[in-house]
């Protein structure tokens, strides 16, 4: 057995005894995940080269109730009788304590150098990466972190490890967000040199770049103008030491808009070669602005364009090489009837450079036209594409033309595809070939497998001496296993077969020489193998925003106290003892003696405060505020308070005659529209009113007949629940007596006569 192995045996076995024990402590009230991978890979060559990667991935997340989230790598291979390390680490976070969220890291970290939101791709920030440890704490608008470590890079082919490099990082950050418009950041990073560069130092580094010991301290800002608008702006500044020159300034400043028609970025930078000389990354250094522009006046038409002009060694150093470039390009997309796509590109690339010690300048002009015409036929999705590059250069121009036709074809869970490329290029000569390449992919539900094969001629590499022909395949297969257990494969080869030219072995045939047409061969091969064991325990943890879900359940607190006002006829004055409070439609509490309430350990953010309706006293009515929306912020108090109506009542009597029926009589109450009818003995009254000013009303409709009032029929009246009036309302009736008439039939007068009637 090899010494990766072993390795490998050895990491797996102490890889699932750590997670085992894990999960057994923190299994009752806990959630967590865990992936234990055994992978190698391995390939190999004609001239006998062979690489021989084998090791273990092993990864864990668990989440601790009252703690916080929990993760861990382990990552080692043994490669060519060596051990390498990927990334490992063991990292706490979402730890509250004094009104922060706190993350601890140990071993390999890594984080953007861009500390604010990007929204330019035309500069590239990369990870910093280092071995050694990072301390960040947090808040909902502020974050601040230190760190410090070896500085780290990827290295290795498809099982990648982390190469140390003799550069050593420390540093701290700040992230501010200041309302909802505005986000500024800040960093101070020291870079120190620590030793020798690996071999072939100048894939690490460009001459110009080397600083054995660097300060730079940075600060950037995103500006939220609208929702359309942003401005983006960086400052830098770069200090070599004593000695090493002065202080270099580094900036750049952009806008971005962006609606539904129109996208439209645009920056100027300028950065010295100290801007941000990390080993393995090219950053810094250049000096151009860059525009883009992107045009949908409707639906089925994008247009599109952008430009840039760029030059390096602002220093003007000897000893580096100097380059120009400028670029141009223009686009468009159509959406044409009878479901076409039609989409082009033109593009401009000049370019210059100056070596050290080479007189001149080298300059090359390349243009580069595509289009591509696609249209969906039921399963098959066929396209023509159309490439023609020009290169020109003092020494050679060159022109290629590429005519491809492809279709994809897809049916359930298959898919199929093929594709053959016309390609020529026009030299001095002439050349052409024919390349064609094929996929497939079936997807089996537990098993899924891919192929792809390609196979052409090589014409960049041609001469008039030999041909090239290559071919690349590859073949992929993954499987579910059940119980956690799935498995992943991948063989790849290439072949590459150099021939004679067939006008050479004619011209030297002639000549009396006996030649084989083989020249020679290149043969590669390489085999991906990954089983991979999943463990999990607890409640499921999400796939993804990790960080969300523990900073949700052991979040940052605050508190939340108020008082419950009366608003009655004189104002406002506390509310009595018992009135139900709600947060958040759960939790509920009650007001003390004097009307306040209070709520404790109340996560961060936005909440609901209101009044419980269904256990409010029957004495009150809901103000209103009677619920309001309240922000509450870690260690501090949020301030609510609550209005409620007192609620009185108004009595009264109509009172009568002996024997008059004062039953049923309608009593109206403005300015409100209730009303209520008399008792038996003529009694009246209007329950829960607020307080205030009201108009009692007999409605003199609903008399009885012959009744009528002897007193006024509207009186006004005062409710005020906390001096309730000690009389009642008093209406008094009278009667209308009804005397039967007298019809007079006969009378005489003295004389004898009848009067006339």
């Amino acid at each position: 057995m090899n010494l990766g192995c072993k390795i490998c045996a050895a990491c797996c076995h102490l890889a699932l005894a750590a997670i085992s024990t894990v999960a057994q402590q923190v299994a009752t009230e806990s959630a967590g995940a865990a992936n234990v991978a055994l992978q190698g890979y391995y390939s190999g060559q004609s001239s006998a080269y062979w690489t021989d990667i084998t090791g273990v991935a092993a990864d864990f997340r668990v989440f601790i109730p009252r703690a916080g989230l929990l993760r861990g790598s382990f990552q080692g291979y043994g490669r060519e009788g060596a051990l390498r390390l990927g990334d490992n680490y063991l990292e706490l976070s979402g730890v509250r304590w004094q009104g922060r969220h706190w993350t601890f890291t140990g071993g390999d970290f890594r984080f953007s150098a861009s500390m604010a939101p990007f929204p330019f791709y035309n500069v590239y920030y990369p990870e910093l990466a280092a071995r050694g440890f990072r301390i960040e704490t947090s808040t909902r608008t502020r974050q601040i972190g230190v760190f410090f470590g070896q500085e780290t890079i990827l290295d290795g082919p498809r099982v990648p490890f982390r190469r140390s490099l003799p550069q050593r990082t420390t540093g701290a950050y700040l992230k501010q967000r200041i309302g909802s418009h505005l986000q500024v950041a800040a960093r101070v990073l020291r870079l120190t040199e620590t030793g020798d560069l690996p071999e072939q130092k100048e894939i690490y580094l460009l001459p110009n770049r080397r600083f054995p010991r660097l300060n730079t301290a940075t600060v950037q800002s995103l500006y939220s103008a609208t929702s359309n608008l942003r401005f983006f702006s960086e400052v830098s500044g770069s200090f070599p030491g004593a000695g090493a020159g002065g202080i270099s300034v580094s900036w750049l400043t952009g806008a971005v808009w962006e609606s539904r028609m129109l996208l439209a970025r645009a920056n100027y930078v300028s950065q010295t070669a100290s801007y941000l000389p990390l080993y393995g990354y090219f950053l810094g250094d250049r000096r151009g602005p860059f525009g883009e522009i992107r045009f949908r006046p409707w639906k089925r038409m994008e247009l599109s364009g952008s430009a840039s002009r760029y030059e390096n060694n602002l220093e003007r150093r000897a000893d580096a090489l100097t380059a120009r470039s400028t670029s141009m390009t223009a686009g468009a997309a159509f959406a044409l009837p009878f479901r076409f796509n039609l989409s082009g590109q033109a593009s401009a690339v000049r370019y210059s450079s100056s070596r050290p010690a080479e007189a001149g300048w080298f300059e090359s002009d390349n243009r580069q036209l595509t289009t591509s015409l696609s249209r969906p036929i039921r399963r098959h999705t066929p396209r023509i594409s159309f490439r023609e590059l020009d290169l020109n250069t003092k020494f050679r121009a060159e022109r290629q033309r590429t005519v491809e036709a492809e279709d994809i074809f897809q049916y359930k869970r298959l898919v199929l595809g093929g594709a053959a490329r016309l390609q020529s290029i026009r030299a001095e000569e002439r050349r052409h070939t024919v390349f064609v390449r094929g996929l497939a992919q079936v997807n089996l539900g537990r098993v899924s497998a891919h192929a792809n094969v390609e196979s052409g001629n090589d014409l960049v590499n041609r001469t008039v001496f030999a041909t090239n022909t290559f071919s690349t395949t590859v073949v992929g297969i993954s499987a579910s296993l059940g119980s956690g257990w799935s498995f992943q494969a991948e063989a790849f080869r290439n072949r590459l077969i150099m021939d004679l030219n067939p006008e050479s072995i004619f011209l030297l045939q002639n000549r009396g020489l006996a030649l084989s047409g083989a020249l020679g061969g290149y043969n590669q091969w390489s085999l991906y193998v990954r089983m991979i064991k999943q463990i999990q325990w607890g409640v499921a943890l999400p796939a993804s925003q990790l960080e969300k879900y523990a900073a949700e359940r052991v979040p940052l607190t605050g508190s939340i106290e108020g008082v419950v006002y009366e608003r009655g006829l004189n104002g406002v004055r506390p509310a009595c003892a018992g009135v139900a409070i709600i947060l958040d439609g759960t939790r509920v509490t009650v007001t003390d003696a004097d009307g306040r309430f209070q709520f404790e350990d109340v996560a961060e953010g936005s909440h609901r405060v209101g009044l419980k309706h269904d256990e409010l006293p029957a004495a009150y009515d809901p103000g209103p505020n009677a619920e309001v929306t309240v922000f509450v912020r870690s260690r501090r108090v949020a301030r609510v308070d609550l209005e409620v109506f007192p609620l009185g009542r108004l009595q009264g009597r109509v009172k009568g005659p002996a024997g008059a029926s004062v039953e049923g009589i309608v009593i109206r109450l403005t300015p409100t529209d209730r009303y209520t009818i008399t008792e038996g003995d003529g009694a009246f009254t209007f329950h829960n009113l607020r307080e205030g000013r009201y108009q009692v009303i007999v409605d003199q409709m609903s008399l009885p007949a012959r009744a009528r009032l002897t007193t006024e029929g509207a009186v006004q009246a005062v409710v005020d629940a906390s001096n309730p009036p000690e009389g009642t309302l008093e209406f008094e009736l009278s009667m209308e007596t009804n005397e039967k008439p007298i019809r007079k039939v006969l009378e005489l007068d003295l004389t004898g006569t009848t009067p006339p009637r």
